[in-house]
Protein backbone atom coordinates (compact mmCIF):
# COMPACT_ATOMS: atom_id res chain seq x y z
CA UNK A 1 0.00 0.00 0.00
CA UNK A 2 0.91 3.63 -0.98
CA UNK A 3 2.53 6.04 2.10
CA UNK A 4 1.60 8.66 -0.19
CA UNK A 5 -1.43 10.46 -1.17
CA UNK A 6 -2.54 13.67 -2.77
CA UNK A 7 -5.78 15.44 -2.02
CA UNK A 8 -7.26 16.84 -5.21
CA UNK A 9 -10.47 19.62 -5.03
CA UNK A 10 -12.48 19.27 -7.77
CA UNK A 11 -14.58 22.43 -7.38
CA UNK A 12 -17.14 21.69 -10.29
CA UNK A 13 -17.56 18.17 -9.14
CA UNK A 14 -18.09 19.05 -5.58
CA UNK A 15 -16.01 16.33 -4.55
CA UNK A 16 -12.00 15.69 -3.43
CA UNK A 17 -9.99 12.99 -5.16
CA UNK A 18 -7.35 10.63 -3.36
CA UNK A 19 -4.57 9.83 -5.71
CA UNK A 20 -1.88 7.41 -5.07
CA UNK A 21 1.15 9.01 -6.23
CA UNK A 22 2.79 5.57 -6.78
CA UNK A 23 0.63 4.25 -9.62
CA UNK A 24 -1.05 7.65 -9.92
CA UNK A 25 -4.75 6.35 -9.75
CA UNK A 26 -7.96 7.94 -7.77
CA UNK A 27 -8.44 5.85 -4.97
CA UNK A 28 -10.99 7.09 -2.97
CA UNK A 29 -13.93 10.34 -4.01
CA UNK A 30 -14.83 12.18 -1.33
CA UNK A 31 -18.30 14.02 -2.11
CA UNK A 32 -18.86 17.62 -0.09
CA UNK A 33 -21.92 19.00 -2.00
CA UNK A 34 -20.35 22.42 -2.04
CA UNK A 35 -18.36 23.64 -4.55
CA UNK A 36 -15.06 23.08 -2.55
CA UNK A 37 -12.28 25.65 -3.52
CA UNK A 38 -8.77 25.56 -1.51
CA UNK A 39 -7.37 22.41 0.62
CA UNK A 40 -4.98 22.15 3.27
CA UNK A 41 -3.46 18.78 4.79
CA UNK A 42 -1.68 18.75 8.31
CA UNK A 43 1.26 18.21 8.56
CA UNK A 44 1.28 14.95 9.97
CA UNK A 45 -1.06 14.15 7.04
CA UNK A 46 -3.88 12.76 9.49
CA UNK A 47 -6.68 15.70 8.38
CA UNK A 48 -7.05 17.63 5.47
CA UNK A 49 -9.15 21.07 5.30
CA UNK A 50 -11.18 22.18 2.74
CA UNK A 51 -12.96 25.64 1.97
CA UNK A 52 -16.23 25.46 0.62
CA UNK A 53 -17.20 29.14 -0.64
CA UNK A 54 -20.67 28.86 -1.64
CA UNK A 55 -21.43 27.17 1.91
CA UNK A 56 -19.00 29.81 4.06
CA UNK A 57 -17.77 26.61 5.84
CA UNK A 58 -14.35 24.25 6.07
CA UNK A 59 -15.10 20.57 5.89
CA UNK A 60 -12.68 18.05 8.02
CA UNK A 61 -11.73 15.16 6.09
CA UNK A 62 -9.77 12.30 8.49
CA UNK A 63 -7.56 10.74 5.95
CA UNK A 64 -7.15 7.50 7.79
CA UNK A 65 -10.69 6.50 6.38
CA UNK A 66 -11.46 9.75 3.77
CA UNK A 67 -14.60 10.49 5.42
CA UNK A 68 -16.03 14.01 7.16
CA UNK A 69 -15.07 14.63 10.61
CA UNK A 70 -18.17 16.56 12.40
CA UNK A 71 -20.26 18.94 10.78
CA UNK A 72 -18.95 21.70 8.72
CA UNK A 73 -17.19 24.82 10.53
CA UNK A 74 -18.78 28.39 9.75
CA UNK A 75 -16.17 30.85 8.46
CA UNK A 76 -16.65 33.91 7.02
CA UNK A 77 -17.94 35.62 3.53
CA UNK A 78 -16.92 32.66 0.78
CA UNK A 79 -13.74 31.03 2.27
CA UNK A 80 -11.39 30.78 -0.41
CA UNK A 81 -7.36 30.02 0.88
CA UNK A 82 -6.30 28.09 3.58
CA UNK A 83 -3.09 26.95 5.60
CA UNK A 84 -2.24 25.30 8.51
CA UNK A 85 0.40 26.70 10.70
CA UNK A 86 3.63 24.07 11.11
CA UNK A 87 2.68 22.83 14.53
CA UNK A 88 -0.74 22.22 13.30
CA UNK A 89 -2.52 23.93 15.98
CA UNK A 90 -4.60 26.19 13.47
CA UNK A 91 -5.65 26.64 10.41
CA UNK A 92 -6.20 29.81 8.63
CA UNK A 93 -9.14 30.79 6.24
CA UNK A 94 -9.34 33.98 3.89
CA UNK A 95 -12.64 35.03 3.45
CA UNK A 96 -13.05 36.37 0.14
CA UNK A 97 -16.95 37.79 0.52
CA UNK A 98 -15.91 39.63 4.35
CA UNK A 99 -12.11 40.66 3.26
CA UNK A 100 -11.40 38.95 6.72
CA UNK A 101 -9.26 35.87 7.91
CA UNK A 102 -11.03 33.08 10.45
CA UNK A 103 -8.25 31.27 12.70
CA UNK A 104 -9.82 27.69 13.25
CA UNK A 105 -8.39 25.59 16.74
CA UNK A 106 -7.43 22.09 14.86
CA UNK A 107 -8.50 20.53 18.70
CA UNK A 108 -11.72 21.72 18.57
CA UNK A 109 -12.26 22.63 14.83
CA UNK A 110 -13.63 25.79 16.33
CA UNK A 111 -13.19 29.47 15.03
CA UNK A 112 -11.22 30.83 17.52
CA UNK A 113 -11.38 34.96 18.51
CA UNK A 114 -12.98 37.44 16.09
CA UNK A 115 -12.18 37.57 12.00
CA UNK A 116 -8.89 39.39 11.45
CA UNK A 117 -9.47 42.57 8.72
CA UNK A 118 -7.41 42.45 5.94
CA UNK A 119 -7.58 43.90 2.67
CA UNK A 120 -10.32 43.35 -0.69
CA UNK A 121 -10.71 40.17 -1.62
CA UNK A 122 -8.30 38.00 0.39
CA UNK A 123 -7.39 34.53 -1.69
CA UNK A 124 -4.27 33.02 -0.72
CA UNK A 125 -2.45 32.65 2.22
CA UNK A 126 0.59 30.61 3.33
CA UNK A 127 3.00 31.25 6.25
CA UNK A 128 7.07 31.25 6.75
CA UNK A 129 8.12 28.11 8.15
CA UNK A 130 8.48 28.83 12.19
CA UNK A 131 4.82 29.05 12.03
CA UNK A 132 5.36 33.02 13.33
CA UNK A 133 3.54 35.30 10.27
CA UNK A 134 0.90 34.43 7.53
CA UNK A 135 1.34 36.42 3.94
CA UNK A 136 -2.43 37.33 2.93
CA UNK A 137 -3.02 38.29 -0.94
CA UNK A 138 -5.66 40.63 -1.28
CA UNK A 139 -6.68 40.71 -4.78
CA UNK A 140 -8.40 43.73 -5.12
CA UNK A 141 -6.44 45.66 -2.74
CA UNK A 142 -3.02 45.13 -4.65
CA UNK A 143 -1.38 44.09 -1.49
CA UNK A 144 -0.39 41.39 1.08
CA UNK A 145 -0.94 41.51 4.65
CA UNK A 146 1.23 40.50 6.96
CA UNK A 147 -0.64 38.99 10.14
CA UNK A 148 1.53 38.42 13.13
CA UNK A 149 0.66 34.77 14.71
CA UNK A 150 0.87 35.28 17.97
CA UNK A 151 -1.67 37.93 18.18
CA UNK A 152 -3.81 37.71 14.76
CA UNK A 153 -3.17 41.29 14.19
CA UNK A 154 -1.65 42.76 10.57
CA UNK A 155 1.77 44.18 11.43
CA UNK A 156 2.47 45.22 7.85
CA UNK A 157 0.79 45.34 4.34
CA UNK A 158 2.85 45.38 1.05
CA UNK A 159 2.15 46.86 -1.97
CA UNK A 160 2.90 44.52 -5.34
CA UNK A 161 1.20 44.36 -8.60
CA UNK A 162 -2.45 44.26 -9.86
CA UNK A 163 -5.16 41.66 -8.75
CA UNK A 164 -2.24 39.15 -6.84
CA UNK A 165 -3.53 36.08 -6.33
CA UNK A 166 -1.17 33.28 -4.77
CA UNK A 167 2.00 33.18 -2.46
CA UNK A 168 3.94 30.87 -2.18
CA UNK A 169 7.17 30.69 0.53
CA UNK A 170 10.57 29.32 0.11
CA UNK A 171 11.76 26.45 2.74
CA UNK A 172 14.39 29.20 3.83
CA UNK A 173 11.22 31.57 4.71
CA UNK A 174 13.40 34.09 3.30
CA UNK A 175 11.15 35.15 0.37
CA UNK A 176 7.59 34.97 -0.23
CA UNK A 177 6.67 34.84 -4.03
CA UNK A 178 2.87 36.68 -5.30
CA UNK A 179 1.15 35.76 -8.57
CA UNK A 180 0.32 39.20 -9.81
CA UNK A 181 -2.30 37.72 -12.32
CA UNK A 182 -3.23 41.48 -14.41
CA UNK A 183 0.42 43.36 -14.07
CA UNK A 184 2.00 40.03 -15.47
CA UNK A 185 4.74 39.63 -12.74
CA UNK A 186 5.51 37.64 -9.61
CA UNK A 187 6.22 40.11 -6.86
CA UNK A 188 9.70 38.66 -5.05
CA UNK A 189 9.08 39.98 -0.93
CA UNK A 190 12.06 39.87 1.70
CA UNK A 191 10.17 38.63 4.70
CA UNK A 192 12.58 40.29 7.14
CA UNK A 193 12.07 43.31 5.69
CA UNK A 194 8.26 43.02 4.32
CA UNK A 195 9.53 45.08 0.91
CA UNK A 196 9.48 43.43 -2.74
CA UNK A 197 13.28 43.06 -3.74
CA UNK A 198 12.27 42.05 -7.54
CA UNK A 199 9.65 41.90 -9.83
CA UNK A 200 9.79 38.97 -12.51
CA UNK A 201 7.69 39.34 -15.63
CA UNK A 202 5.74 36.31 -16.39
CA UNK A 203 2.19 36.90 -18.68
CA UNK A 204 -0.54 35.92 -16.66
CA UNK A 205 0.37 34.18 -13.46
CA UNK A 206 -2.15 32.85 -11.38
CA UNK A 207 -1.03 29.83 -8.85
CA UNK A 208 2.84 29.63 -7.88
CA UNK A 209 4.53 26.65 -6.30
CA UNK A 210 8.30 25.73 -4.78
CA UNK A 211 10.41 23.27 -5.27
CA UNK A 212 11.03 21.49 -1.75
CA UNK A 213 14.89 22.44 -2.35
CA UNK A 214 13.98 25.82 -2.69
CA UNK A 215 15.76 26.36 -6.10
CA UNK A 216 12.44 26.84 -8.79
CA UNK A 217 9.80 28.22 -8.39
CA UNK A 218 6.62 26.96 -10.99
CA UNK A 219 3.92 29.22 -11.77
CA UNK A 220 0.59 28.31 -13.54
CA UNK A 221 -0.72 31.25 -16.30
CA UNK A 222 -4.05 32.19 -17.99
CA UNK A 223 -1.69 31.92 -20.59
CA UNK A 224 -1.87 28.07 -21.01
CA UNK A 225 1.30 27.25 -19.63
CA UNK A 226 4.12 26.71 -16.74
CA UNK A 227 6.72 29.06 -16.26
CA UNK A 228 9.83 28.65 -13.97
CA UNK A 229 11.82 30.65 -12.22
CA UNK A 230 14.98 30.17 -10.47
CA UNK A 231 15.14 31.71 -7.44
CA UNK A 232 18.66 32.27 -6.71
CA UNK A 233 18.41 35.05 -9.78
CA UNK A 234 14.79 35.57 -10.24
CA UNK A 235 14.95 34.95 -13.82
CA UNK A 236 12.56 33.18 -15.85
CA UNK A 237 14.86 29.46 -17.26
CA UNK A 238 13.89 27.45 -20.33
CA UNK A 239 11.24 27.39 -22.13
CA UNK A 240 7.14 27.04 -20.56
CA UNK A 241 5.65 23.97 -20.64
CA UNK A 242 2.68 24.81 -23.45
CA UNK A 243 -0.99 23.61 -22.24
CA UNK A 244 -4.12 23.32 -23.87
CA UNK A 245 -7.85 23.45 -22.81
CA UNK A 246 -9.53 20.48 -23.15
CA UNK A 247 -13.33 19.16 -21.93
CA UNK A 248 -12.99 19.23 -18.08
CA UNK A 249 -9.31 20.34 -17.63
CA UNK A 250 -6.14 20.80 -19.38
CA UNK A 251 -3.46 18.77 -21.23
CA UNK A 252 0.12 19.72 -21.67
CA UNK A 253 1.19 19.77 -25.53
CA UNK A 254 4.45 18.20 -24.23
CA UNK A 255 3.37 15.16 -22.42
CA UNK A 256 -0.45 14.96 -22.94
CA UNK A 257 -1.18 14.96 -19.08
CA UNK A 258 -4.38 15.74 -17.87
CA UNK A 259 -5.01 18.42 -15.04
CA UNK A 260 -8.78 18.80 -13.78
CA UNK A 261 -10.30 22.43 -14.40
CA UNK A 262 -9.87 24.70 -11.46
CA UNK A 263 -8.43 22.30 -9.10
CA UNK A 264 -6.29 22.89 -5.85
CA UNK A 265 -3.53 19.59 -4.59
CA UNK A 266 -2.03 18.75 -1.93
CA UNK A 267 0.32 15.76 -0.93
CA UNK A 268 0.48 14.52 2.07
CA UNK A 269 2.75 11.36 3.95
CA UNK A 270 0.95 8.13 5.73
Amino acid sequence: MSLFFAYVVNNNSNTVSVIDTVTNKVVANISLGTSPKGIAVTRDGKFAYVTNPLANTVSVIDTATNTLVGSPIPVGSFPEGIAITPDRKYTYVTNTGSDTVSVIDNATNVVVGSATPVGKQPAGIAFIPSGKRAFVVNSLSFTVSVIDAATNAVIATIPVGAQPYCVAITPNGKHAYVANVVSNAVSVIDTATNAVVATVPVGAPVVVAITPNGEYLYVSTNANSVSVIKTATNKVVGARFPWERIHGGWRSRRTGNVSASRIFCRTMYR
